[in-house]
């Protein structure tokens, strides 16, 4: 076992010197020069995107086992589920935050840098200090790699980027969000006290399948003996395999929305929802949250009871109302300028298309809708269509900027398909700036179909929209 090289006061907090595997890479000073600029640690994480690394945990338990096991180093909350994942990572450690706790939270994907995904105090990771990390655990991941057979994907080497970045910082606790799936997610070497399984529902097919219980049972594999899950699953049946889980595994206790967690009095409200909640440990009346979607309430609900199970008691209820009215979650039913009103949402597969539809009834029921979507071709596009364009006067199809993405001709078609008066452009840009030009102040601009999509859009409105708010 290698000792933890961690020692505050050495560059980034590190110390290898009596470590015995790595001190003779960390010795040369020829390793410092890989990386001159953010911009080259970000096309090598890119590169790591073409390996087609086979599911488990070894290559990432090795790189954590060389560095002492960092995510050892504090207290971590574990998120997963198919939608609503990051809405909840980032609540609970906006929560965390504001009743005192350093935290550290990670996110997947990014929307526009990578850098976004790694969060210490609610400030990403400056791009200078990802490049000068990264270059540091270099050899970490060379090793790992002769030690187990395979190199680390760009998932795995952000994960323990990340863990080993929390651990340099000091944080007192973590919350990580899963990539996909839970069992073989590069995150699962966590044994986090409090897991959260936000929901249930069929995505990322070629990894996961199509049946809901094989994919609820690779989900909750998070969960590990002693743990307190906290789930938004419904479904009877999903809720069964939950329950069996929790029971085999040694689960210290399972708390269910609907059952242990309860929200009440769920109304739409000017800039967000007021809803009431109640927990096994306390009643909170009048909650505001600042995010647009009831669906958003279940999400906070969920992020509440994580908190109140990670400190074994009922929160400070004006931290929770101050919390809630503040948190942003970008990309999320998030209002990116208001002349015209544009709406950026990263729904990405038809559950998550569902909610955003039920969304844009309950909060602009009266504007008229130009839709900007670009998806990635192993989606479920249809799935994803359906529910929108049925309000749409127009849909603007387009593709984002990886050779995962739908074209744009292919997703027009589609569109057309169901029934969609279509525009088809070939860079997102292009299509925000139609749209955009298209609408009057009484319409609503919604881009969505991908995280990717909605990155790009918001890039492209701070220089097409003045004012806009990205």
């Amino acid at each position: 076992m290698i000792s933890p090289p961690y020692a505050p006061g050495t560059p980034l907090g590190w110390n290898y010197s009596g470590v015995p595997d790595l001190e003779p890479f960390f010795l040369d000073d020829t390793i410092r020069r890989m990386f001159v600029t953010p911009e080259e640690a970000r096309s090598f994480l890119q590169f790591q995107t073409v390996l087609h690394v086979q599911p488990g945990l070894a290559r990432v338990q090795a790189a954590l086992a060389l560095l002492g096991e960092p995510q050892q180093c504090y207290k971590a909350l574990h998120v997963a589920g198919t939608n609503g994942k990051t809405s909840v990572t980032t609540i609970i450690a906006a929560l965390l935050e504001a009743h005192g706790l350093l935290t550290g939270h990670y996110l997947s994907p990014h929307l526009t840098e990578i850098e976004e995904r790694i969060v210490v105090g609610g400030v990403p990771i400056l791009p200078a200090a990802f490049a000068d990390h990264l270059e540091y655990l270099l050899p970490v991941f060379d090793e790992a790699a002769q030690r187990t057979g395979g190199r680390l994907s760009e998932f795995e080497v952000c994960t323990v980027l990340a863990f080993s970045w929390f651990a340099a910082c000091a944080v007192e606790v973590a919350v990580v969000e899963t990539g996909l799936g839970g069992t073989f997610d590069a995150t699962n070497v966590l044994g986090a006290p409090v897991c959260v399984l936000t929901n249930v529902a069929v995505d990322h097919v070629a990894y996961l399948g199509s049946d809901l219980s094989g994919i609820c049972r690779e989900k909750m594999g998070i969960v590990t003996p002693d743990a307190q899950l906290v789930t938004g699953v419904t479904d009877p049946d999903l809720l069964l395999l939950l329950e069996a889980h929790c029971a085999a595994s040694g689960a210290s206790g399972l708390w269910r929305l609907g059952t242990e967690i309860q929200i009440s009095r769920s109304r739409v409200a000017l800039g967000g929802v007021l809803f009431d909640l109640s927990t096994p440990y306390g009643v909170y009346e009048e909650l505001f949250l600042g995010l647009l979607g009831v669906h958003q309430a279940q999400n906070a609900a969920l992020a509440i009871a994580a908190v109140e199970c990670f400190f074994g008691r009922a929160l400070d209820q004006d931290v929770v109302r101050s919390c809630l009215d503040t948190v942003k979650v970008p990309g999320r039913m998030e209002i990116a300028c208001h002349q015209p009103l544009v709406l950026l949402d990263g729904a990405h597969n038809p559950a998550g298309a569902a909610a955003l539809a039920t969304a844009l009834d309950e909060f602009f029921p009266d504007r008229s809708l130009f839709l900007v979507c670009g998806a990635l071709d192993d989606k479920d596009v249809w799935g994803i269509l359906a529910p929108l364009v049925e309000r749409a006067e127009i849909v603007v199809a387009t593709a984002p900027q990886t050779s995962r993405a739908r074209p744009a001709d292919l997703l027009a078609r589609d569109a057309e398909r169901l029934g969609a008066t279509v525009l088809c452009e070939n860079s997102v840009t292009q299509a925000v700036q139609v749209a955009v030009q298209r609408a009057t102040e009484r319409d609503l601009v919604l881009v969505t179909g991908s995280l990717r999509t909605v990155g790009e859009a918001r890039q492209a409105l701070a220089t097409i929209v003045t004012g806009a708010l990205v």
